[in-house]
Order: C-alpha cells, then structure tokens, then sequence
C-alpha cells in the first residue's frame, strides 16, 4: 500500500451496512453493550453522519460495521453471512449504480473478467485486482495490496464474485478466497455440477 493512503472504502459498499446497523438500533437488537464491544467514536459518527455514494469512508469502520451486523444476525458466523452480504450487494449494484459492469450470461471469460477488476479498484482506494487465467477455461482474481483489506472485505467480495462469475457464465460458480502468504487475496472459481 503506497504511504499515506488511508484504506477506503466507497458509499455506495459503506451504505448498507450503516443502514442496517441504524435498523438494528432502531428495533433495540443493537444494545448498548454491544456497541461498546465493536464500534469506537469514529463509527459511531459515521451513523451520524449522511453517506454519499462517492465519498471515500474508512475500511477499519466498515470492518466494525460489517463485525457488529454478524455478530447480532448470524451469531458470530461470519464467513457464509459475509458471503451472502456480498451476493445480495452484487444484485443491487449491478441493477442500479453499477449496471455498466454487470454482464450477459455465457460472457464468462478474460474480457469480461479483466472488466470487472475495475469495479474492485474503483469501490477500495488501496487495492489492485487483477484476472488471471491460469489454465484454460480456469480462472482467478488477486488483490494486492490487500493490507486493511480484512475477512468482512474479503468474504462480501467472495459472495460478489460469485454472483457476478454465475451471471456473466449462466451457470453456478462458487468462488473460494486464500490469503497468500505475502498478503494478497485469491480468487478462484469452480463450476458447480
């Protein structure tokens, strides 16, 4: 990550997550203990404040937002409820703000693939996706730089992934995530029978 960049994340990821911690406080599922466990003064501003789709919000914020949501709706089972963070933010972005990056079904491959790594670096400000293809007709996607880039990121990505590889191919692809051992995220996709 190049010094002094401050890992950011974009309103239009940041949103739903101060949305549904708002809902959760304003039914009393959010108590007060559990604020204090997962959010400081910085977070605790950011439900104050009003989320625009293109500002620049901390990632360290969202990753409290996003461990607070777990922790009251899936219990602390925070891989698979991330997964599916990220399969129903895929629905909504590629249908509205992001429409110009969704993609017809069996477009699946490099073109549309390499496409999509714009939408990664265009939503984190401290990233860099790229798509590979390491065989034929297997592919992945790393993200470099991936410091600040922790498992609430890692996993809604994941379930984005997916959604995203399913549609563009017409066919189910689950997508698994490695932390490799310099720091970067893989991506890998498997069909599904």
């Amino acid at each position: 990550m190049s010094q002094g960049i401050i890992p950011s994340v974009k309103g239009t990821v940041i949103s739903s997550a101060v949305a549904d911690v708002l809902s959760l406080i304003a039914v009393s599922r959010i108590r007060d203990t559990d604020r204090e466990k997962y959010l400081i003064s910085e977070d605790e501003e950011l439900l104050e404040s009003i989320i625009t789709p293109v500002g620049w919000y901390s990632m360290a914020s969202f990753g409290r937002l996003m461990e607070l949501l777990a922790h009251i709706e899936a219990g602390g089972s925070s891989q698979d409820y991330f997964v599916e963070r990220g399969t129903r933010a895929a629905e909504r972005l590629l249908g509205s703000t992001y429409h110009h990056f969704d993609a017809e079904p069996g477009t699946w491959g490099r073109r549309v693939g390499e496409t999509l790594m714009n939408l990664g670096q265009l939503v984190y400000n401290f990233t860099e996706w790229t798509f590979h293809e390491p065989e034929p007709g297997n592919y992945e996607v790393r993200v470099e730089c991936s410091e600040g880039f922790h498992d609430p990121a890692r996993y809604t990505s994941q379930g984005f992934l997916d959604y995203f590889a399913s549609r563009a191919s017409g066919k189910t692809i689950k997508t698994r995530s490695d932390c490799m051992p310099n720091g970067s995220i893989v991506y890998r996709f498997t069909d599904q029978p």
